[in-house]
Protein backbone atom coordinates (compact mmCIF):
# COMPACT_ATOMS: atom_id res chain seq x y z
CA UNK A 1 0.00 0.00 0.00
CA UNK A 2 1.42 3.49 -0.98
CA UNK A 3 1.98 6.37 1.99
CA UNK A 4 -1.20 7.50 3.95
CA UNK A 5 -1.36 11.26 3.55
CA UNK A 6 -0.91 12.31 6.63
CA UNK A 7 -2.94 15.51 7.81
CA UNK A 8 -1.57 17.40 11.32
CA UNK A 9 -4.43 19.35 12.61
CA UNK A 10 -3.81 21.72 15.66
CA UNK A 11 -6.50 24.16 17.34
CA UNK A 12 -10.16 24.84 18.52
CA UNK A 13 -13.35 24.69 16.63
CA UNK A 14 -13.48 27.17 13.96
CA UNK A 15 -10.12 27.81 14.13
CA UNK A 16 -8.01 24.64 13.09
CA UNK A 17 -5.06 24.89 11.38
CA UNK A 18 -2.57 22.22 9.67
CA UNK A 19 1.11 22.40 8.35
CA UNK A 20 4.29 21.17 8.58
CA UNK A 21 5.21 19.84 11.58
CA UNK A 22 8.10 19.78 14.25
CA UNK A 23 8.76 17.22 17.22
CA UNK A 24 10.17 17.40 20.57
CA UNK A 25 9.89 15.56 23.88
CA UNK A 26 7.19 18.13 24.70
CA UNK A 27 4.93 17.20 21.73
CA UNK A 28 4.36 18.14 17.78
CA UNK A 29 4.33 22.34 16.58
CA UNK A 30 2.82 23.30 13.44
CA UNK A 31 5.50 25.37 11.51
CA UNK A 32 3.22 26.32 8.76
CA UNK A 33 -0.39 27.95 9.40
CA UNK A 34 -2.50 26.12 6.84
CA UNK A 35 -6.38 26.06 6.66
CA UNK A 36 -7.57 22.32 7.58
CA UNK A 37 -10.02 22.52 4.70
CA UNK A 38 -6.99 23.51 2.32
CA UNK A 39 -5.46 20.21 3.63
CA UNK A 40 -8.36 18.24 3.57
CA UNK A 41 -8.52 18.69 0.08
CA UNK A 42 -5.17 18.24 -1.10
CA UNK A 43 -5.51 14.95 0.41
CA UNK A 44 -8.76 14.00 -1.26
CA UNK A 45 -7.46 15.10 -4.47
CA UNK A 46 -4.41 12.96 -4.03
CA UNK A 47 -6.39 9.98 -3.06
CA UNK A 48 -9.20 7.21 -4.54
CA UNK A 49 -12.36 6.46 -3.49
CA UNK A 50 -12.46 4.40 0.07
CA UNK A 51 -8.74 5.48 0.40
CA UNK A 52 -7.40 6.38 3.76
CA UNK A 53 -6.30 9.18 5.13
CA UNK A 54 -5.21 10.08 8.85
CA UNK A 55 -5.34 13.16 10.64
CA UNK A 56 -2.26 13.41 12.93
CA UNK A 57 -4.42 15.27 16.28
CA UNK A 58 -0.98 17.54 16.91
CA UNK A 59 -2.23 18.91 20.33
CA UNK A 60 -2.97 16.17 21.91
CA UNK A 61 0.59 14.71 22.79
CA UNK A 62 1.53 17.75 24.30
CA UNK A 63 -1.78 17.81 26.30
CA UNK A 64 -1.83 13.90 27.13
CA UNK A 65 -5.02 13.82 26.07
CA UNK A 66 -7.02 13.90 22.23
CA UNK A 67 -8.50 17.25 21.45
CA UNK A 68 -12.43 17.04 21.30
CA UNK A 69 -12.59 19.55 18.59
CA UNK A 70 -11.03 17.13 16.24
CA UNK A 71 -12.40 14.63 16.78
CA UNK A 72 -15.85 16.47 16.45
CA UNK A 73 -15.10 18.80 13.73
CA UNK A 74 -12.80 16.57 11.15
CA UNK A 75 -15.27 14.92 8.71
CA UNK A 76 -14.66 13.63 4.99
CA UNK A 77 -16.81 11.60 2.23
CA UNK A 78 -15.44 9.31 0.39
CA UNK A 79 -12.12 8.22 1.86
CA UNK A 80 -11.47 6.38 5.49
CA UNK A 81 -10.22 8.59 7.78
CA UNK A 82 -7.82 7.33 10.38
CA UNK A 83 -7.51 9.72 13.76
CA UNK A 84 -3.82 9.31 15.13
CA UNK A 85 -4.21 10.80 19.05
CA UNK A 86 -2.60 10.32 22.31
CA UNK A 87 -3.82 7.00 23.44
CA UNK A 88 -3.50 5.61 26.90
CA UNK A 89 -5.69 3.10 28.00
CA UNK A 90 -9.18 1.74 26.63
CA UNK A 91 -11.38 5.00 27.87
CA UNK A 92 -9.20 6.90 25.21
CA UNK A 93 -9.71 4.61 22.37
CA UNK A 94 -13.92 5.24 23.28
CA UNK A 95 -13.92 8.86 23.49
CA UNK A 96 -11.95 8.85 19.88
CA UNK A 97 -14.53 6.55 18.20
CA UNK A 98 -17.06 9.49 19.30
CA UNK A 99 -16.24 11.05 15.95
CA UNK A 100 -16.29 10.41 12.44
CA UNK A 101 -13.48 8.05 12.35
CA UNK A 102 -13.10 4.95 10.68
CA UNK A 103 -9.90 3.42 12.80
CA UNK A 104 -8.25 4.42 15.75
CA UNK A 105 -4.46 4.52 15.91
CA UNK A 106 -2.59 4.17 18.67
CA UNK A 107 0.48 5.03 19.46
CA UNK A 108 2.43 2.35 20.51
CA UNK A 109 4.64 4.73 22.91
CA UNK A 110 1.82 6.06 24.69
CA UNK A 111 -0.14 3.31 25.53
CA UNK A 112 0.25 2.18 29.64
CA UNK A 113 1.83 -0.99 28.12
CA UNK A 114 1.51 -4.50 26.11
CA UNK A 115 -1.59 -5.36 27.97
CA UNK A 116 -3.64 -2.96 26.72
CA UNK A 117 -2.51 -2.93 23.40
CA UNK A 118 -3.02 -6.89 23.32
CA UNK A 119 -6.86 -6.47 24.50
CA UNK A 120 -7.20 -3.58 21.66
CA UNK A 121 -6.51 -5.71 19.01
CA UNK A 122 -10.41 -7.20 20.10
CA UNK A 123 -11.47 -4.26 17.61
CA UNK A 124 -10.75 -4.26 13.65
CA UNK A 125 -10.91 -0.20 14.16
CA UNK A 126 -7.87 0.15 15.86
CA UNK A 127 -4.53 -0.01 14.44
CA UNK A 128 -1.41 0.65 16.52
CA UNK A 129 1.16 3.07 15.09
CA UNK A 130 4.81 2.88 15.69
CA UNK A 131 6.27 6.54 15.72
CA UNK A 132 10.34 6.86 14.37
CA UNK A 133 12.84 9.35 13.71
CA UNK A 134 14.12 10.68 10.57
CA UNK A 135 16.50 7.63 11.09
CA UNK A 136 14.13 5.02 11.43
CA UNK A 137 13.99 4.64 15.30
CA UNK A 138 11.54 3.80 16.87
CA UNK A 139 11.09 5.87 20.07
CA UNK A 140 11.05 3.14 22.09
CA UNK A 141 14.65 3.14 21.02
CA UNK A 142 14.22 -0.20 18.71
CA UNK A 143 14.24 -0.91 15.28
CA UNK A 144 11.16 -0.89 13.05
CA UNK A 145 12.08 -5.10 12.61
CA UNK A 146 12.00 -5.12 16.81
CA UNK A 147 8.30 -3.09 16.88
CA UNK A 148 7.16 -5.48 13.99
CA UNK A 149 7.94 -8.70 16.05
CA UNK A 150 6.31 -7.27 19.14
CA UNK A 151 2.84 -6.02 17.22
CA UNK A 152 2.71 -9.73 16.00
CA UNK A 153 3.39 -11.06 18.99
CA UNK A 154 0.46 -8.78 20.81
CA UNK A 155 -1.51 -10.48 17.41
CA UNK A 156 -1.92 -7.48 15.17
CA UNK A 157 -1.85 -8.28 11.56
CA UNK A 158 -1.03 -4.72 10.52
CA UNK A 159 0.72 -1.67 11.79
CA UNK A 160 1.62 2.19 11.03
CA UNK A 161 4.65 3.38 11.04
CA UNK A 162 4.61 7.12 10.96
CA UNK A 163 7.88 9.20 10.41
CA UNK A 164 8.23 12.38 12.53
CA UNK A 165 10.80 14.29 10.28
CA UNK A 166 8.23 14.73 7.21
CA UNK A 167 5.12 13.18 9.14
CA UNK A 168 4.44 10.66 6.42
CA UNK A 169 2.48 7.23 7.22
CA UNK A 170 3.73 4.09 6.13
CA UNK A 171 1.13 1.21 6.45
CA UNK A 172 2.66 -2.46 7.02
CA UNK A 173 1.15 -5.59 6.67
CA UNK A 174 2.76 -8.31 9.20
CA UNK A 175 2.65 -11.39 7.03
CA UNK A 176 0.87 -14.50 8.74
CA UNK A 177 3.24 -17.35 8.58
CA UNK A 178 0.23 -19.64 9.04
Amino acid sequence: MPLIPCIPVSGRRGDLRSGRTEYSKDGFRLLDDVPVKEALTSAYSATDKGDPIAILDADAFRRKFLNADVVKEIRIKGRELWLITYVENVDDVIDGMCGAYDRICIPTHTADDDTFLESADISDSVIPVVFVTKDGIALSGVSIESEKERMSALGFREFLVLNMGDVTLDHRIIADDN
